[in-house]
């Protein structure tokens, strides 16, 4: 009885595993652009204000 309950639970992980790395992908993906676009502005905001459009 044990040995069921401990073979569908591994088998309700892995299934429940394979479900989560899509989320996990997008969320890093989602994060990884976020510190790219605050990483730019700052050169967008020197390229900016060359051509003239200084805050």
């Amino acid at each position: 009885m044990i040995t069921k309950g401990l073979s569908y639970g591994w088998l309700a992980r892995r299934r429940r595993l394979r479900e989560m790395v899509l989320p996990a992908i997008t969320t890093a993906t989602g994060a990884f652009l976020v510190v790219l676009v605050f990483g730019l502005s700052a050169g967008i905001r020197v390229q900016s204000a060359s051509l003239g459009h200084a805050d």
